[in-house]
């Protein structure tokens, strides 16, 4: 994919609004399909559509069906009415928006991975994974069988782990723990911890929304949910960079895994992080990055 560049060649401004509507129209629309996964509509499960929402107005403006669902939930909420008329009423609405959208969940790779994405936030809205939303996402596993999103991440880390959950038909406690765990690392903390939490409210990210390979030098740390460490750096290598041994002023790039807890302060690989905070901050250019953010740049290097 050619991204378009300003004089700073940077990723133009255009694009990048573009870009990111478009991400947050696909999460939307997978974050309403989780939230009725379970075929109710809790009060926790409203908060979290209305916090959403309002949190990526100015991603959605112009959008019909995000205007009318935060409608629902302002006035659900202003009136607490989390039963009733009022709820049956916007389920009702959300189904048939999903019905009616049913096909941007797949019109490329990315747009599916940014629906799993909000679905993963849907189904644990309310703090809790039912029966029914684990069949949910084992539906979309299989709804994309065959697709080239299909091998992707975070698809191939869940489709395995979703499998053996219900491949003998009994859900255990464990099981349904151990796949929370899977989903919050998947969509970057515990809901707890904020909508727009994720690890970039904790790590010190840079806003970089790009990742450039050819040529460029890249460190790697943590556990990443695409794969082994050496995939990761096969990959990087495969569109052109280059893998570094450390932490040093002329490196590009740090790319923090996905699967590491948001306490990275207190792990091991929070030194790394913070030798390369140090160094952004005194302008060399580095740039720290999370694992989704160089995914979604490799899938492009790589289209």
């Amino acid at each position: 994919m050619n991204v378009p560049l300003d004089g700073h060649g940077q990723p133009n401004p255009a694009f990048n609004h573009q870009r990111n509507r478009r991400k947050a129209m696909k999460s939307m629309l997978g974050l309403l399909d989780g939230a009725v996964a379970d075929m109710r509509l809790r009060e926790l499960e409203i908060a979290f559509l209305d916090t959403w929402l309002r949190d990526n107005e100015h991603h959605l403006s112009g959008d019909d069906d995000a205007r009318e669902v935060l409608d629902f939930a302002q006035v659900a909420l202003e009136n607490q009415c989390a039963d009733g008329q009022h709820i049956d009423d916007m389920r009702g609405v959300i189904h048939g928006i999903l019905q009616d959208r049913e096909a941007e969940a797949f019109a490329d790779p990315t747009d599916s991975i940014n629906y799993l994405i909000g679905l993963t936030h849907g189904v644990l809205a309310d703090n809790h994974l039912d029966d029914h939303e684990i069949q949910r996402i084992d539906n979309w596993m299989k709804d994309v069988e065959g697709l080239e999103v299909a091998d992707r991440w975070p698809v191939n880390v869940l489709r395995d782990r979703v499998g053996a959950i219900l491949d003998d038909g009994v859900i255990t406690e464990d099981e349904r723990a151990d796949l929370v765990e899977t989903l919050q690392r998947i969509n970057g903390g515990g809901l707890e911890e904020g909508v727009a939490g994720g690890m970039s409210s904790t790590l010190a990210i840079t806003e970089c929304e790009w990742v450039d390979f050819p040529g460029r030098s890249f460190c790697l740390t943590g556990k990443f949910l695409f794969g082994t460490r050496r995939r990761c750096e096969t990959e990087i290598e495969r569109v052109g960079g280059k893998i570094a041994g450390g932490i040093t002023k002329r490196l590009n790039y740090l790319v923090v895994g996905g699967a590491e807890s948001r306490d990275w302060a207190h792990s091991s690989f929070g030194r790394k992080i913070e030798k390369a905070q140090a160094y952004a901050q005194q302008g060399t250019g580095l740039e720290i990055v999370t694992e989704e953010t160089w995914l979604d740049s490799l899938h492009g290097a790589s289209a």
